[in-house]
């Protein structure tokens, strides 16, 4: 007779322990597609968020060029007022003198 100094596993075991691995198994698949969508999230908000930060660049750019074209605008604006001062100011001198002329 042959001595058994082991524990001896069933085929109802092993069956049981391959369903728990498999289970696992399953789990780490369901989390491992988890993290590819959220790197896909990931990828996509990296991409806007540069999408952003190079229209708010441009938004940026623009507003300094609005920025100095206005105050091109008022510089025009303020030369053309004592432009028109100036004018103003010789056409009375010289009403003066004409009226000088006169009497």
């Amino acid at each position: 007779m042959s001595e058994n100094n082991g524990i001896t596993i069933g085929f109802k075991e092993i069956y049981e322990q391959l369903l728990g691995v498999s289970s696992n198994v399953q789990d780490l698949n369901n989390r491992m597609h988890n993290v590819e969508k959220s790197m896909d999230l990931l990828h996509e908000t990296k991409e806007r968020s540069h999408e952003a930060k190079n229209i708010a660049k441009r938004v940026d750019e623009d507003l300094e060029k609005f920025k100095e074209e206005q105050a091109r605008q008022r510089r025009w604006l303020i030369n053309t007022i004592l432009s028109l001062i100036g004018i103003g100011l010789t056409v009375i001198g010289l009403g003066i003198s004409m009226l000088s002329l006169f009497l």
